[in-house]
């Protein structure tokens, strides 16, 4: 009776655990924030990009319609990805702000990825 009771204590949180995680990961994937927003000009737009990302000292590429970010690393993550893509649609210019992390075990963002879309978004 005292083993199968030890054995109940020691595995079932085990089991509970293994299956908290396959049950998050399916859920969750990895932790992603993005936001479609109007770009009134896009000159003025790209040059606060620039001024913002030589103020963080961010690595930026610029490609046709769209723009690649790589953050650096902080106490908080290893970095996050920010990419921006254009869409021209009838009534106008549009942006596409996506914010990831760069590890994709990332669990917890500390909020960084919400906070690098608003920040990015801001400028237009």
């Amino acid at each position: 009776m005292e083993r199968i009771l030890l054995l109940i204590i020691i595995i079932l949180p085990v089991i509970l655990t293994i299956l908290f995680f396959i049950r998050s990961r399916k859920a969750e994937g990895y932790i992603e924030e993005s936001l479609i927003k109007r770009v009134e000009n896009k000159d003025r737009f790209i040059e606060e990009l620039k001024k913002l990302c030589a103020k963080k000292k961010w690595d930026v590429q610029f490609l046709e319609d769209n723009i690649l970010i790589k953050t650096n690393t902080s106490i908080y993550s290893f970095g996050e990805i920010i990419s921006i893509i254009f869409m021209d649609k009838d009534d106008g210019l549009y942006m596409k702000v996506s914010s990831k992390p760069k590890v994709k075990a990332t669990r917890i963002d500390y909020n960084k990825n919400k906070k690098n879309v608003e920040l990015i978004s801001g400028l237009s």
